[in-house]
């Protein structure tokens, strides 16, 4: 049976790391996966996607929950009706679902309505903050004044992190409680952004820790 697929569309270059969709059907928030290899590459990934983007000197600015979407098509075996996941297209029987663990899925950064590209000279790129939909960054409970946005933008993968997989949020209320990833996540969420992990080495390093 042909598989069901959301309309997605490209946006950017073709860079294997860039994970990176302008996406016109929002995925479901996974909520836990229990294969610890799954687990890892999702958080492996969300690091990868976001290296790219800064290496490019693009700034999300809006990492949270509903930004974070996975193309799930290749987990549908059969088609189902919108908003009625559980059951066939026709509605005659349950629809068949694979898992992330035996069909790996893609993981994907979206919406960058507040995203912004900074001149590759500007090693310091000062901008106004705004407040996206995780309003807990620690530089901005004091003050609104300009500040770099990359390292914020790490703290928020940091805090997706922590709720999907240590603390659980509103949209997945329940998570797995992963020791080892813990000191990654300090290191993303540490108030002073100049401590944050900037690369994928250093990252490395929290988690080996």
């Amino acid at each position: 049976m042909k598989e069901a697929k959301p309309k997605v569309r490209r946006t950017g270059g073709t860079s294997t790391r860039r994970r990176c969709y302008r996406s016109t059907a929002v995925l479901d928030q996974p909520r836990h996966s229990n294969d610890f290899r799954q687990i890892l590459d999702k958080v492996w990934r969300r690091a990868e996607g976001l290296q790219f983007k800064h290496q490019h000197h693009v700034a999300h600015r809006d990492l949270c929950s509903l930004n974070d979407i996975m193309d799930a098509s290749k987990l549908c075996i059969d088609e189902y009706p919108p908003f009625y996941a559980t059951r066939k297209l026709n509605m005659t029987s349950d629809a068949q679902h694979s898992t992330r663990t035996p069909t790996p899925v893609k993981y994907y950064i979206a919406e960058f309505g507040l995203s912004r590209k900074y001149d590759a000279s500007d090693s310091y790129p000062l901008e106004t903050p705004i407040l996206g939909g995780d309003k807990t960054v620690p530089e901005f409970q004091k003050s609104l004044e300009p500040r770099d946005s990359l390292p914020t933008d790490v703290n928020y993968i940091g805090n997706l992190i922590c709720h999907n997989f240590t603390e659980g949020h509103e949209f997945a209320s329940r998570a797995l409680i992963l020791d080892f990833i813990k000191p990654l996540i300090v290191d993303m969420v540490q108030d002073d952004p100049s401590k944050r992990p900037t690369t994928l080495d250093e990252s490395s390093s929290a988690l080996n820790s």
